[in-house]
């Protein structure tokens, strides 16, 4: 009985939690997000966000993150790798300080032969 438990364990271990690979960073977008917030008076705020778009094996994932004092659009350059893996609909990163970060994944493409990294 315990070993099938063990052998249990290891196995969801394994299927639980896909491990970070080096992935080509394809695009970054930097924008403003107006977000209007209600009240007495409503108030008009902007956030600092930016798409990241990664190849990952025959697609490209494409998500939107907050800008934040860690980590922001400038701190990428097109074309390096940069840690990355998908857990079901999130594309989650890893900062240069090692702090994870999670956006839904807003579009998938099928790379072609020609736009393969």
């Amino acid at each position: 009985m315990k070993r099938v438990l063990i052998a249990l364990l290891v196995c969801c271990s394994g299927m639980a939690a896909a491990d970070f690979q080096q992935v080509k960073l394809l695009d970054v977008a930097p924008y403003k997000s107006p977000q209007l917030i209600a009240g007495a008076t409503p108030i008009l705020v902007e956030h600092n966000m930016f798409t990241l778009t990664v190849a990952i094996g025959d697609l490209s994932y494409s998500a939107s993150y907050y800008a934040q004092r860690h980590v922001k659009s400038s701190d990428f350059i097109v074309g390096d790798s940069i840690p990355a893996k998908i857990e079901g609909d999130k594309l989650v990163i890893k900062s240069a300080d090692g702090k994870e970060m999670k956006a839904r994944i807003t579009r998938r493409e099928r790379l072609t032969p020609e736009s393969k990294p």
